[in-house]
């Protein structure tokens, strides 16, 4: 699978089986609120590309607390797991870091994995 609108809807649709559905949602500040804003930004407009992210974007990803219990930790695997098919698979020296599924990978696999995250190409 590759990059396409429909693509992307098929892994916010993962995404938000992972969310905790909180009573006051904190977008900004939760793994899953930022990766399900990605993903509705790259269903929406078709391009993995937002000049509107902050430069910062993906310290912030891994500066959030991972609060136990909100998420279902195999549901988040899995929407990581959605979320990785839809990257193009670019080579390494046309991968951008701030391209819109690196950056929803890295705010699911902080989730997963811990707050050192980097997807393989940021290494």
């Amino acid at each position: 699978m590759s990059f396409s609108k429909e693509n992307a809807f098929v892994a916010f649709v993962s995404t938000n089986k992972a969310c905790g559905n909180c009573k006051d949602c904190a977008k900004t500040r939760c793994h899953i609120g930022i990766a399900k804003d990605t993903l509705t930004y790259m269903a929406d407009t078709g391009t993995k590309f937002n000049d509107d992210i902050p430069d910062d974007i993906l310290d912030l990803i891994r500066s959030l607390p991972v609060v136990d219990g909100r998420v279902d930790r195999f549901k988040a695997l899995a929407a990581y797991d959605a979320v990785s098919k839809i990257c193009d698979n670019c080579r390494v020296q046309d991968h951008d870091e701030f391209c819109a599924i690196n950056i929803t990978l890295t705010a699911l696999g902080s989730l997963v994995y811990g707050p050192t995250f980097q997807t393989e190409k940021d290494r």
